[in-house]
Order: structure tokens, then sequence, then C-alpha cells
């Protein structure tokens, strides 16, 4: 991301950041390949819908619901990515003070 000289944000600012882009492409995206697909989608020969004009309420129902179950699936994911990471973490000192230990061991 640009950064202007005189504004200096923080690596968290930064995370804050692409996180909310991240959320933005991904509510638009939805709309993108959501709405279409209502239009084109025929049920016993009839279109299920006509127009956006008719079902604005129920389209916009689908993509709150589809927008915050994304939202929640992008948090859980993350979170998750974060816990590995130190799991792993913590798992490779463990491995490091088990290995230095075994080598002062072998020095005494």
């Amino acid at each position: 991301m640009a950064r202007l000289p005189w504004w200096r944000g923080g690596v968290l600012e930064q995370n804050i950041a692409r996180t909310a882009a991240s959320v933005g492409e991904a509510l638009v995206a939805g709309a993108i390949f959501t709405l279409p697909a209502f239009l084109m989608v025929e049920m016993n020969g009839r279109r299920l819908w006509q127009d956006l004009r008719s079902h604005y309420w129920e389209g916009t129902v689908i993509l709150l619901a589809g927008g915050l179950a994304g939202i929640f699936l992008i948090v859980l994911r993350r979170r998750a990515s974060q816990a590995m990471k130190l799991c792993a973490r913590g798992r490779n000192q463990e491995t490091r003070r088990g290995s230095s230990s075994a080598a002062w061991a072998s020095v005494r």
C-alpha cells in the first residue's frame, strides 16, 4: 500500500486496512456473481427472478447474509492460521531447546 510521507502508519494499521479491503472485495464479488445467477436460474421452464426491481429486498437480504457469513469465515480462517503459526513457532523453540540441551549434555 502506498504511504504518504507525513502520515506514518504502523504494521497494525496496515493489517487493518488490508483486511478491510479484502472483506470489501469479497462482498462485491459475492454480489457480482450471485445476482446474475438468480436472474439466469430457471425452475420448471420459468425464470426464478424476472427482474431485480421486484426482488430488491430478497436480494438485499441474501447479499447481507452472504456477506456476513463471508466476514465471519474470513475472521475464523485468519485466527486459525495465526494459531497454527504460534503452535509451529512454539514447537520450533522446543526442538531448539531440546537440541541445545542435548548438545550441552554431550559437552559435559
